[in-house]
């Protein structure tokens, strides 16, 4: 029998670090499922909107469960929703923006160094966003050595723009890189109870996760290409989504 996530009965909170499109998305599916969630952010604008629930969105059922929210709340204080949990996800930007083949993580590393600032023992970081291999272990273990007892796991999500809430509530892939078995165990609590699908939970360490996810989006990105690479030299009439599923239902 496939081994269960476990989560603490009576600590259903969760801190989430960045309320951008995928922030806010991932506080808000959490939340829809029963967690007390405290995000920040650094624009006051925004977070009162978060607030006041006068937030607009182009992202597909954002607006609709912000206004049904009960146990989201936004604050511009980091130190807030490190205290907030034992569990805090960081979903900032990782833009490709150094070079053609690197990711910009110079926003993750300047809040891991000041979750590391302050000092608090026995959290469960989680990145969320995407870093390339080596920067687990070489970089935010470094920022948050200062940290007894804490762990670093890597949850990136595999998600597109403009289904987000869908594709975090009904993923076909979670991928978990533990910093620990208790984190990882929290980690897969958290996803089956967001989940309304029965996804493929895969764990592992975080090095493995970080060349997982990489390799995965890889992956998707050559079908797509060569799917339409088909569709572009094939004259006869068909239908390229048959073909496709034919092309990939081995996998």
């Amino acid at each position: 029998m496939p081994k269960r996530g476990r989560d603490d009965d009576g600590d259903r909170r969760v801190g989430v670090v960045g309320l951008g499109r995928l922030g806010l998305c991932q506080a808000l599916t959490l939340e829809r499922v029963g967690y007390d969630v405290l995000g920040c952010d650094v624009f006051p604008a925004y977070v009162d909107s978060i607030n006041n629930k006068t937030l607009q969105s182009d992202e597909p059922d954002v607006v609709s469960l912000l206004r049904a929210s009960t146990k989201l709340r936004a604050t511009l204080s980091l130190e807030a929703v490190v205290d907030h949990s034992d569990l805090v996800m960081v979903v900032v930007a990782t833009p490709t923006g150094i070079g053609d083949h690197a990711y910009d993580c110079g926003t993750l590393s300047r809040v891991l160094e000041d979750i590391g600032k302050l000092g608090r023992r026995d959290k469960h970081v989680v990145i969320c966003c995407t870093v390339l291999p080596g920067y687990i272990a070489q970089v935010a273990a470094t920022l948050l050595e200062g940290c007894a007892g804490c762990t670093i796991s890597y949850n990136p999500e595999f998600i597109a723009q403009g289904d987000i809430i869908a594709g975090l509530a009904k993923p076909d892939l979670v991928l978990i890189g533990e910093g620990s078995e208790a984190a990882g165990d929290r980690l897969q609590a958290v996803h089956e109870r967001a989940s309304s699908s029965a996804p493929a939970i895969c764990r592992m360490s975080s090095a493995s996760a970080e060349i997982a996810k990489l390799a995965l989006n890889c992956f998707v990105t050559t079908k797509i290409s060569f799917a339409n690479m088909i569709g572009a030299h094939i004259t006869v009439p068909h239908n390229m989504s048959y073909v496709h599923a034919h092309v990939t239902c081995d996998m």
